[in-house]
């Protein structure tokens, strides 16, 4: 990166300096190794040449010859005496100043007649400045194509999975009576159990579902025997206690 601002530097400044020192200017020998006389077509000698400002136009003549600036209606006229600027040495240089034209003839008597006039067209540049280098347009960028390929719908899998419901057996109920010596009045209530009862054989837990509670009479006996709690129980423990000291005795 550094690198790269150094010799951006330096390239600005290279250009900058180009700008500053003047560019070389262009001699133009007028008529070239003619010069400047009498019966000479300088109309054609202008032909494809290009003249700038900075430009010198340099007319080499002999004795009897001028060389006079003058206007434009002077030129097409042949009017002397009314030059811009003249000169006789034999050897005029002749520095093109300002852009647009201008016009140069011989101040003698019928030399302008014969030939010897210039018009030059001079353009705002010196002749030998390089163009310009067009600058490069900044180059577009390319959109790139965007695939627009449909994305494929997953769609999502409707089979559903049935929970298999495992229906383990209802163990039989089997209600064990045994018969007791008598029923108390008492103990004949109404009970509603949820669940009848199970053979403790059953290892396995079954889940007794609520649809099965059932109103069951305590009609059937009761299985354990009878309590110490109850009177009558208590009662015959008495009697046979009393028997057996009887016995005893």
């Amino acid at each position: 990166m550094e690198r790269s601002r150094v010799a951006a530097g330096f390239l600005l400044m290279i250009l900058a300096l180009c700008c500053v020192v003047p560019i070389s200017a262009t001699d133009y020998t007028v008529g070239d190794s003619t010069g400047w006389t009498t019966n000479s077509d300088y109309s054609t000698w202008t032909r494809g040449k290009t003249f700038a400002v900075g430009d010198n136009l340099v007319f080499n003549y002999g004795g009897g010859h001028t060389v006079d600036e003058v206007t434009s209606s002077d030129y097409n006229s042949c009017t002397v005496g009314n030059s811009l600027s003249t000169d006789s040495s034999g050897a005029t240089k002749i520095t093109l100043k300002t852009p647009g034209s201008h016009y140069f003839i011989c101040g003698a008597v019928g030399h302008c007649s014969n030939g010897m006039k210039l018009a030059v067209n001079v353009a705002g540049k010196a002749s030998q400045s390089p163009s310009p280098s067009p600058s490069p347009s900044p180059s577009t960028p390319t959109t790139p194509s965007i695939s627009t390929s449909p994305i494929p719908s997953i769609s999502p899998s409707t089979s559903p999975t049935t929970p298999s419901t495992s229906t383990s057996p209802i163990p039989s109920i089997s209600p064990s009576t045994s018969p007791s010596s008598s029923i108390s009045p008492s103990t004949t209530t109404t009970t509603t159990s949820p669940s009848s009862s199970i053979s403790p054989s059953t290892t396995n837990p079954t889940t007794i579902s609520p649809s099965t509670t059932t109103r069951s009479t305590s009609s059937s006996t009761n299985s354990s025997p009878p309590t110490l709690s109850s009177p009558i129980a208590i009662l015959f423990t008495c009697v046979a206690v009393l028997k057996l000291l009887l016995f005893l005795n």
